[in-house]
């Protein structure tokens, strides 16, 4: 069974949070892209 997964849209802003750690900037850009990236890794490899 293949599973799939609607896109993830983000407007607005964006904070994110890791316990007492708050990324901002370029490390949550960084991290936004990185995230986007795997997704697109993933989409293009055939399932098993």
């Amino acid at each position: 069974m293949s599973k799939t997964r609607d896109a993830l849209d983000i407007n607005g802003s964006v904070w994110l949070r890791s316990g007492n750690e708050t990324l901002s900037g370029a490390a949550r850009i960084a991290l936004l892209a990185a995230i986007r990236d795997t997704d697109r890794s993933r989409r293009r490899k055939p399932s098993a």
